[in-house]
């Protein structure tokens, strides 16, 4: 029988706000997509005229069910907090598609929906898969190219070669598609004055934190010969191997020089 009405009660909740005296809102300082975001019901004007009643929340695909008196639809997806004053469902490992949906909060017969919204206070730090750079050698040029797939604020990024900060050489170009920023990244400076070899760094700062988007030694042949990092990685093989075959190959000429010498003398003697 109290199975029958919690089901009762709980479709009743699910119909629609009976007031105002609840509501709920962000408490999370930001919004940090990948990280967790929490929503916390503001019973407190309505807490001593309902004690003990049954605290919920709906929202996400279908308006579903997420929470009911302390027990949650998803233990991976979400997890519950309690106060004096209300209290409140952590959505965990935040992703675009929690935005799409309203979300409710009841207790007992009080309760308050809305959609989850953004302020322009939100991050998004791109992942690895979402970080493509590429870089090559020409005549004495470095080449380099860093995408950022998606990012939120626009990044803030600087260039650093040998611990010489060269971020007027760099070039930022960014567009913002749908929520997000998409940034393009290029350098092309000359290698020659630093004897071809050095650190490269590329940092980025994105909201809170510091990204370093690229991060590579840089030790090319300065030519006017396209080499890749791929190529690159063939030269101190040949750098080894060279000495080596030089060291094999001297007593070879050495022996062929004392042999001409030798038959030049047997030819001189048989002409007398």
């Amino acid at each position: 029988m109290r199975k029958v009405y919690e089901v009762v009660i709980l479709f009743l909740f699910s119909l629609g706000p009976v007031s105002s005296m609840v509501n709920w809102y962000v408490q999370s300082p930001k919004i940090v997509f990948g990280g967790h975001v929490t929503l916390f019901c503001n019973t407190s004007t309505v807490r001593n005229s309902c004690k003990g009643c049954p605290t919920s929340w709906f929202g996400g695909e279908n308006f579903k069910v997420l929470s009911y008196n302390g027990f949650t639809a998803s233990s991976s997806k979400y997890s519950l907090t309690t106060a004096a004053d209300g209290f409140g469902i952590t959505i965990k490992d935040f992703t675009e598609n929690d935005l799409i949906y309203p979300y409710k909060c009841s207790y007992g017969f009080h309760s308050f929906v809305k959609h989850l919204t953004l302020d322009k206070n939100y991050e998004y730090q791109p992942s690895k898969d979402e970080i493509k750079t590429k870089h090559a050698t020409y005549n004495s040029m470095l080449y380099v190219e860093v995408h950022l797939k998606k990012a939120h604020p626009e990044p803030n990024c600087t260039a650093i070669f040998n611990k010489k900060d060269i971020t007027s050489e760099l070039n930022n170009s960014s567009r913002q598609i749908g929520l997000f920023y998409s940034v393009k990244l290029r350098l092309n400076i000359t290698i020659k004055g630093y004897s071809c070899k050095g650190r490269l760094q590329m940092l980025c700062r994105i909201g809170s934190k510091n990204l370093r988007v690229f991060d590579n030694y840089v030790s090319y042949t300065c030519h006017d010969v396209l080499i890749t990092t791929k190529e690159m990685k063939k030269y101190p093989v040949i750098l080894i191997l060279l000495p080596l075959l030089l060291v094999l190959l001297l007593p070879c000429v050495c022996c062929l020089r004392v042999k001409d010498m030798r038959d030049n003398i047997l030819r001189q003697c048989i002409q007398w």
